[in-house]
């Protein structure tokens, strides 16, 4: 979705009244510094789209009591400097950090990974 459908979009949902919209988010996979699924995009271009993505919701429910959560940016892939030049651009303009895990093989060991010395 370009960010023409996507304020279109919540300048509908906006018309619902505050508590129809509880978070919003671009579908983006964040991938590394290799870019985004599909999509290629370095984490600098992930950072850039959720400012913009804030920018909309403030500007669109601007008369509301409550504003979506931004949420993202998803990822199933963790490369702790895409996350971390991401997080650094994207600053407080993002209220939920997601991430999953597709454990599609029992013996994948890939998750044993992610040590807490990462962080």
């Amino acid at each position: 979705m370009g960010f023409f459908q996507c304020e279109a979009f919540l300048k509908f949902t906006s018309t619902l009244g505050d508590s129809n919209v509880l978070g919003f988010g671009l579908g983006y996979e964040l991938i590394g510094n290799g870019g985004v699924s599909q999509g290629l995009l370095s984490p600098t271009e992930v950072a850039n789209d959720f400012l913009k993505l804030k920018d909309i919701i403030k500007t669109t429910f601007v008369d509301h009591e409550l504003q979506p959560l931004i949420i993202g940016p998803d990822g199933n892939i963790f490369d702790i400097d895409a996350y971390r030049t991401f997080l650094s651009l994207v600053g407080d303009s993002l209220d939920v950090i997601t991430w999953h895990i597709y454990s599609e093989n029992p013996l994948d060991q890939s998750i044993n990974e992610i040590s807490p010395d990462s962080r």
